[in-house]
């Protein structure tokens, strides 16, 4: 039984390779911001529209958390850029339906400032939240590494 061990974990890691084909998610980190934890999880949907010359939100950070809202913050580096997309959904349990859960189950917010108010969160439950640069009506950046925030 031993002996094809290893040929089962190549098998493993064959299958999971496959199915994260459409993206990647990056080691969890943690970011200190208002005293309060927050994990930075990566994700990179594949996306047609995705250009080179929009520049990816950068360093995510949340702020003012409370138990119905949190104030998501960005570097804004592209001047140019007349408007983020930010998307948010709750943190599934398993690391392998962060992807559907932030594409699928996802709330969408667009603003003109980089920042943003998230507001009718629940209370104690951890959120994934991920922004994009809108460059034009058809050209976005790649999505940002994802930030995970727990409210109160």
């Amino acid at each position: 039984m031993l002996k094809k061990l290893p040929i089962l974990l190549a098998a493993i890691f064959a299958f999971i390779a496959c199915e994260t084909e459409d993206f990647d998610i990056a080691p969890v980190q943690t970011d200190q911001t208002n005293n309060e934890e927050t994990d930075v999880i990566g994700i990179d949907p594949d996306n047609e529209d995705v250009t080179e010359f929009c520049i990816v939100p950068q360093r995510l950070t949340a702020g003012e958390v409370t138990t119905e809202k949190a104030n998501v913050t960005w570097d804004a580096e592209n001047a140019q850029s007349l408007t983020w997309e930010i998307r948010y959904a709750e943190k599934p349990v398993s690391l392998d339906d962060t992807f559907t859960a932030i594409i699928n189950d996802s709330e969408l917010i667009s603003t003109q400032t980089n920042t943003v108010t998230i507001n009718n969160l629940k209370s104690s439950t951890e959120y994934i939240v991920i922004v994009r640069t809108k460059c034009s009506n058809t050209e976005f950046s790649k999505w940002s590494s994802s930030l995970v925030i727990t409210t109160l």
